[in-house]
């Protein structure tokens, strides 16, 4: 009689522990099948590394007439695809600029942010920051 007590004694609190437990075993578990998922390559594709040399874009807006100087002008940027995608890829297909659009006074260091092509991902832009100064130009 004592392990039907024991049983039974706030029934309704150990079923809604388990059903909780089991709820939040069921997030987790699909959580990591889902990370999983998306970082598993095809073993059978074969891919490769290719690196770019690219100049930087300045983007600001068109009511800025300031002239800027930007140190380094040039980033190479590593990207990792299949092969017979990195074959077809040009240094066109590959943009590299920093934002200066909402930035009031745009002196010192900015990222580098890049585009490329949804077949391929970006490992690595060196240097990832740019310097940029302003330059007063001459009046003539």
């Amino acid at each position: 009689m004592r392990l039907h007590r024991y049983i039974t004694e706030n029934l309704w609190l150990k079923v809604f522990s388990l059903v909780l437990a089991t709820l939040i075993w069921y997030v987790i578990h699909s959580n990591f099948q889902t990370a999983g998922a998306k970082s598993v390559t095809n073993p059978f594709q074969a891919t490769d590394k290719r690196n770019f040399v690219r100049p930087i874009v300045l983007m600001t807006s068109a009511n800025n007439r300031q002239a800027f100087q930007v140190d380094p002008t040039e980033v190479t940027v590593q990207v990792r695809g299949e092969v017979s995608v990195l074959q077809k890829l040009t240094p066109d297909d590959i943009q590299v600029y920093v934002k200066l659009l909402e930035v009031q006074n745009p002196q010192g260091s900015f990222r580098v942010e890049v585009t490329a092509p949804r077949e391929v991902t970006i490992q690595q832009v060196w240097p990832a920051h740019v310097v940029v100064k302003p330059v007063s130009l001459a009046s003539e």
